[in-house]
């Protein structure tokens, strides 16, 4: 779990979720990011009723791993929103964020 209670950019969190799994799933900070970050730019993170949840796909684990993400001020990201198919950005309030590579 980490909790913020500052204001922070998207970018920001992705690196310290990226910090927390790597060990955990013996996957680099730098591939985690990318994974993660990719799969928002094509709109693969879902976001919705103030919660996002970024996450990728991982080879050679044996169970998932998650981390979770408290904001009080939120979290400012910017997104793909498949219904309207246009990019959005705003705060995606003090809710919980999950960064979770799954099991292939």
């Amino acid at each position: 779990m980490i909790d913020l209670s500052e204001s922070i950019e998207f970018d920001q969190v992705v690196d310290m979720a990226a910090q927390r799994l790597s060990p955990r799933i013996n996957h680099s900070v730098e591939d985690i990011i990318m994974e993660l970050m990719e799969g928002t730019r094509m709109g693969a993170t879902p976001v919705t009723h103030d919660v996002a949840l970024p996450h990728f796909q991982a080879s050679n684990l044996s169970h998932p791993e998650m981390v979770l993400v408290r904001a009080i001020h939120g979290v400012h990201i910017s997104y793909h929103n498949y219904v309207s198919d246009e990019q959005e950005e705003g705060v995606v309030p003090q809710e919980i964020r999950s960064f979770m590579p799954e099991m292939n």
